[in-house]
């Protein structure tokens, strides 16, 4: 059934652009991240702020809760990667080593491990428990922008500047996958629920779905007319959210890549989008400096607010390796 939309609304949020949003894993907190260099978390029900977290000394682009909720994960142009206690809010452990700004940072799905890319071209894996580097990363030739774990924990797919993404084996840290197609820079990489289909967007303005063992580019969804920053799928695997430049949102139907519903309310550059795990929530995160919520019913999508800030994902994928073109502005 083709998703329904209503009108939106507004919540204050943050004070500068949001780069990235991410929902607690029982689905009714969401945090929020931005330029003004503090950590946001919400109740969804209700849309007030429960907690402020305001450590990091530069922007925030990256947050992520860990599996069971207990701990938040957020990563900036600090350089640090800071894990919090989700409930209190309290700071308890700083995970130093990136040689320049943090632009993702993913946990395992059994929580134990942290997966960390930047600016440096590293993507570093973190033992959570002592917060010690157990394993680097080494191929891309540019910024890394977005890492991702598969749902069964066995690998670690990452993207960014060098058009490339690169599927490792967790356990030996070995690159086992090279998907090449995007032909400017990867902004996100998403796994499909079932581990099967691995999403991607970026500069090119396409969105390509590829299975993850082959490689193989199965589906390429097109209709952006801008840089799509973030993708993402609904837990059930039926639907790819989308976000771009133009302020556009997609939602398409990955079973036959048709574009099913267009979000237009927005009208500021989508750096962010993301289901909730139980599904009754999509959230966005804007240039303006707005949060969108849509709330999900089984037959449509009911949209119930934004908040103030901006926000930045995507997630990517592979095809017959084309020449790419590098922009020579970098944000």
């Amino acid at each position: 059934m083709i998703p329904e939309v209503t009108q939106p609304q507004r919540l204050e949020a943050h004070r500068a652009a949001v780069n990235a949003v991410a929902f607690a894993p029982y689905g009714q907190w969401l945090a929020s991240c931005g330029d003004d260099k503090v950590i946001r978390l919400w109740d969804v029900r209700n849309g007030r702020e429960i907690r402020r977290l305001e450590e990091h000394r530069d922007c925030v682009r990256s947050v992520a809760f860990s599996p069971d909720g207990r701990w938040l994960a957020s990563g900036g142009d600090d350089k640090v990667i800071r894990l919090w206690e989700a409930r209190n809010g309290q700071e308890i452990r700083r995970l130093e080593g990136h040689g320049d700004w943090v632009r993702s940072v993913v946990f395992s799905p059994d929580g134990r491990w942290l997966a960390s890319g930047g600016d440096d071209k590293v993507i570093r894996l973190w033992d959570v428990r002592n917060g010690q580097e157990i394993r680097r990363l080494e191929g891309h030739e540019d910024w890394v922008r977005s890492v991702a774990f598969s749902p069964d924990g066995r690998w670690l797919a990452s993207g960014g500047d060098d058009g490339v993404i690169r599927l490792w084996d967790v356990r030996s840290g070995r690159e086992i996958r090279r998907l090449e197609g995007h032909e400017d820079w990867v902004r996100s990489v998403a796994f499909s629920p079932d581990g099967q289909w691995l999403a991607s967007g970026g500069d090119d303005k396409v969105i390509r779905l590829g299975d993850v063992r082959s490689g193989r580019e199965v589906r390429r969804l097109e209709g952006h007319r801008d840089c799509v920053r973030s993708v993402a799928f609904s837990p059930d695997g039926q639907w790819l959210a989308s976000g771009d430049d133009d302020g556009i949102i997609r939602l398409w139907d990955v079973r036959n890549g048709q574009e099913v519903r267009r979000l237009e309310e927005p009208q500021a550059a989508v750096n962010g989008v993301a289901f909730s795990p139980d599904e009754p929530w999509l959230a966005s995160g804007c240039s303006d400096g707005t949060v969108w919520l849509w709330r999900l019913n089984r037959d449509q999508i009911v949209i119930s607010g934004p908040f103030q800030g901006a926000v930045a994902r995507v997630r990517i994928i592979a095809r017959p390796p084309p020449s790419w073109v590098k922009r020579g502005d970098k944000t």
